[in-house]
């Protein structure tokens, strides 16, 4: 018998009954299916170098969505970011303002361009970037900051952008677990600069390899343009005169959409409301679960926000209030007692950077980056430890057919409370 049966004994059978994985993604719709099988049969291009086809029934459906004047998609939300940093024409060697808690690829692209990220603290109720941290961070060599809109919650856009204004910074936004969320009634993407968003396969809108930005300036789309889609776009699209010279070339990269990851996201993205309708819900059954139970809260939303991508669901472990045989339990025995019960829970698998050799060194074994490349953590990093202590990730589920799976869910985060809230701990 392991330490947990007693569970079992205590509650009957598990609480979970699903074959795992309880989730899959991407569920591509039989419809999708069927106009990718379509799309091959019919011989249509499978390279697409202009804003035509697919690409461009693609493209008017995020320009409509965000009410943006440009578009541009590729083929990942990485290279959509190089293509950002490129766009914005940041001078080589000048500081970018990051979060110490994001995604690695939204900061590597910006070795290649010869700039130093400059790692600062995040707020402690959601691991988005604090702006008094971006504050104290700013130096004259400060030329960009980059915001991550963590988990889906988006960061405190109206002081960011402020700050940006104020002294002069360009706002790059990366988006990519963020559809359709909202801050102050504005959807996230409209604030920046240039905003970034990935389609890779486990994102909300899926394209199995894919991204875009979006941008209501003329020149940094042209600039991005350039970037990696030489030739058709770029000759028919750039119409700045010194750039435009450069339009059969390019910069020599090529970032474009594979056709085929265009049909899969348009119908991906067309569904994005439903999709968010249904999270919402499977939401709001696990919040009200846990507003029951002991030694977990949900996660923190804040009032002015709303969450769309809802990237993963993110409670916390609350120490000291669930014992086993008088003895207070950890996170992570936490974390093994619902895996027995059938949840499947972990640690976020994304760290944060300092975690990382990349950001930790000041040399990266590349050459063309050793006078450049010069990490520097502003910390100490006090919000972004309270944050990730006792952080947990549960499936973000969005299926319309996931609505037993998350009941079940539900059941067992009250059933370990039952059992293991009070201090004998039986």
């Amino acid at each position: 018998m392991n330490t947990y049966d007693q569970l079992y004994i205590d509650g009957g059978e598990k609480a979970v009954q699903f074959p795992s994985p309880h989730y899959v993604w991407p569920l591509v719709s039989e419809e999708c299916i069927q106009e990718v099988h379509d799309y091959l049969v019919e011989r249509k291009p499978l390279s697409i170098s202009d804003v035509s086809g697919v690409v461009e029934e693609l493209e008017e459906l995020i320009k409509d969505y965000f009410s943006s004047n440009y578009v541009l998609t590729t083929n990942s939300g990485s290279n959509a970011l190089h293509a950002s940093y490129i766009a914005l024409d940041l001078p080589v060697g000048s500081e970018i303002i990051v979060p110490v808690s994001t995604f690695h690829a939204s900061i590597t692209p910006a070795i290649h361009c010869g700039l130093t990220p400059i790692l600062v603290d995040v707020e402690e109720d959601n691991g988005n970037i604090s702006p008094a941290g971006l504050i104290d961070a700013i130096t004259p060599n400060t030329s960009c900051v980059v915001v991550t809109h963590l988990w889906g919650h988006p960061a405190e856009m109206k002081e960011i952008v402020d700050i940006c204004k104020q002294k002069n910074i360009k706002l790059i936004e990366d988006c990519s677990h963020a559809f359709g969320s909202t801050y102050q009634g504005m959807k996230v993407g409209t604030f920046g600069d240039i905003s970034v968003f990935s389609m890779q396969a486990s994102k909300t809108v899926p394209a199995g390899e894919g991204g875009f930005l979006i941008t209501k300036h003329r020149k940094y789309y042209e600039r991005a343009c350039l970037v990696g889609h030489y030739r058709g776009r770029s000759i028919t699209d750039v119409t700045d005169p010194f750039l435009k010279q450069f339009a059969e070339t390019g910069y020599g990269l090529k970032y474009r959409i594979h056709p085929l990851a265009a049909v899969i996201a348009k119908h991906e993205f067309a569904a994005l409301a439903d999709k968010i309708k249904h999270r919402d819900k499977y939401v709001n059954l696990l919040n009200e679960a846990i507003a029951k139970s002991k030694g977990i809260i949900a996660p923190s939303v804040r009032s002015h926000v709303t969450m769309g991508g809802h990237f993963g669901y993110k409670p916390t472990f609350v120490e000291n209030q669930l014992f086993r045989k008088g003895k207070a339990i950890t996170c992570d025995e936490y974390i093994e007692i619902l895996g027995n019960e059938g949840v499947e829970i972990h640690r976020p698998s994304v760290k944060p950077l300092t975690h990382m050799e990349i950001f930790s060194k000041d040399y990266v074994g590349l050459e063309f980056a050793k006078d450049t490349w010069r990490p520097i953590l502003r910390g100490p990093f006090v919000g972004c430890d309270k944050y990730y202590k006792n952080l947990l990730s549960l499936p973000p589920f969005i299926s319309p057919t996931s609505k037993e799976i998350v009941e079940s869910y539900a059941k067992a985060i009250i059933k370990v409370s039952n059992n293991l809230s009070n201090l004998e701990g039986e």
